[in-house]
């Protein structure tokens, strides 16, 4: 579950978010607007990257300001920009954020198999992040986000580039994290 109250934040005089008020459980929640109207300032303060000026963020019922590092468990996160280490490769990548998530080594085996597969990637697992066209690097993003199995999944743009089929899968797995109770937000 997400819980938002009273959001806000502002750049000088421009208030990018306003009052916003959500709760978002077991459902796909989008966020409609022309560029500039505060969608991605939202996402990223509900992520812990941007510090809002006022408000409450609680994700799974953890406060994102008083617990982060527990908060930050819960969920997976894809910005239209992703960062990716470039020299690393899709595997490695992947080991390293299931790593950070505290997962065991066969865990992340066993999720990272699943996820080259579900996104057709298992003939780039081994070439570097540098090396892949503009979509593959963004299932890279996406299965990283996906690796832990996350209640909450915060996707900014994620589709860009991805080809139709890995679409298809994106959008059952979507499926299939509300159906576990959990939230998505885009």
């Amino acid at each position: 579950m997400i819980e938002v109250v009273e959001l806000r934040k502002s750049f000088g005089s421009i208030k990018a978010v306003e009052n916003l008020n959500l709760k978002i459980s077991g459902e796909i929640f989008g966020f409609l607007g022309p560029n500039g109207a505060g969608k991605t300032t939202a996402i990223k303060m509900m992520t812990g990257l941007l510090k809002p000026d006022e408000g409450q963020i609680r994700l799974m019922g953890l406060d994102l300001q008083r617990e982060p590092l527990r908060a930050r468990k819960v969920f997976g996160l894809v910005l239209e920009e992703p960062f990716l280490y470039s020299r690393l490769t899709p595997r490695e990548f992947l080991f390293l954020i299931g790593g950070l998530y505290g997962m065991e080594k066969k865990g992340i085996k066993n999720r990272m198999s699943y996820l080259l597969e579900m996104f057709a990637m298992e003939d780039y697992a081994d070439k570097h992040i540098s090396s892949l066209s503009r979509g593959t690097r963004q299932k890279v993003a996406l299965s990283g986000a996906l690796i832990h199995n996350p209640s909450i999944l915060f996707l900014d743009e994620p589709l860009s580039g991805v080809d139709p089929p890995s679409v298809y899968n994106l959008k059952k797995e979507l499926r299939d994290i509300v159906k576990r109770g959990g939230s998505i937000v885009m």
